[in-house]
């Protein structure tokens, strides 16, 4: 395909009489998607994650820090549908998982940079549709950073309309100008190995996956965690703020783990660590994590989640905290 200078070089040849038949040959047509693989684009906001704290989604911030880039943010927004309910069902594992309404959406949200220079790079999510069909979905930055997302998405639990899917997705960024790192990214979309429904948290590394918290019924890992009292610590991301937040204790079994200055939390054998939010201290403190976690504990309650009456999340201390 032609670039910018040589279109216009065909058009000065063609202007002088040098141009062959006259015109620049045509590319040819892209091959069409298969049914079920659909193109997406996401507009960017005037802040990193106005698209979806302006978009009606709510942030799910879990009692143990979500892991994170060296210089970043990731964020994990539900979106329910109007009037949209939830439900806690039974897993095979004996956990109680959140299940969602036709309709809901997650999204994993990860920035690179800091301050003005942060802009979304990365965007992973499902949403349900009408009829409870899971439809896994991707974005990414293109070559030009201040352009709309690139997207793909295909339903859950088809391989080869996932294959092709992916495949169609690498393409999409590579017209769009992304030359680095495709491969890695081909590697990394493999949802419905990752986002199995109901799967167990790991008890020991790798046991299910890379990610050691269990999911629920739609194939999430964060919603459900909000709710959890205690959650298993991850093993992967370039840095993890449990390491230095005073109010969470990580455990292996019943003995305190000492966190590592750097790098990630460990029972010194393949078991996986735990960490525990003291809420109701963090609260009395107005610690901003804890009022975060009980916004979004909060926002799942009130869409039908069960609670305990004396959970810290409702109790006075919020008041201060501006959560109403």
């Amino acid at each position: 395909m032609l670039d910018g200078t040589g279109g216009s070089m065909a058009k000065w040849l063609a202007v002088l009489g040098l141009g062959g038949c006259g015109h620049a040959p045509e590319a040819p047509p892209e091959p069409p998607l298969p049914e079920g693989v659909h193109p997406l684009t996401l507009e960017r906001g005037a802040s990193p994650f106005a698209p979806w704290a302006e978009g009606g989604f709510v942030q799910m911030v879990p009692p143990v820090h979500l892991p994170q880039p060296a210089v970043g943010d990731v964020q994990s927004w539900l979106r329910l549908p109007p009037g949209g309910r939830v439900a806690l069902v039974d897993a095979p594992d004996g956990r109680r998982v959140l299940s969602y309404p036709p309709g809901t959406v997650a999204d994993r949200v990860e920035t690179a940079g800091e301050g003005e220079a942060a802009r979304v790079v990365d965007v992973r999510g499902t949403r349900i549709d009408a009829d409870g069909r899971r439809w896994h979905h991707v974005y990414r930055s293109g070559g030009d950073p201040q352009a709309p997302l690139v997207g793909m998405e295909w339903p859950a639990g088809d391989a080869a309309l996932a294959s092709a899917g992916a495949d169609a997705f690498v393409d999409a960024l590579r017209t769009a100008g992304v030359t680095r790192h495709l491969d890695a990214v081909r590697g990394k979309l493999d949802c419905d190995g990752c986002h199995a429904v109901s799967r167990a948290d790991n008890e020991r590394q790798r046991e299910h996956g890379l990610v050691n918290r269990g999911t629920d019924a739609a194939g999430w890992f964060t919603p459900g965690t909000v709710l959890a009292d205690s959650v298993p610590v991850e093993a992967y991301g370039q840095r993890d703020p449990n390491l230095t937040d005073l109010w969470i204790t990580l455990r292996c079994g019943d003995q305190i783990v000492e966190a590592p200055a750097t790098g990630h939390p460990s029972c010194g054998d393949a078991r996986v660590p735990r960490g525990t939010l003291d809420l109701a201290g963090a609260l009395a403190a107005h610690d901003p994590h804890a009022l975060a976690v009980c916004a979004s504990w909060r926002a799942l309650v009130d869409a039908g989640a069960d609670a305990a009456p004396d959970h810290p999340c409702t109790g006075e201390a919020l008041a201060d905290g501006g959560i109403e």
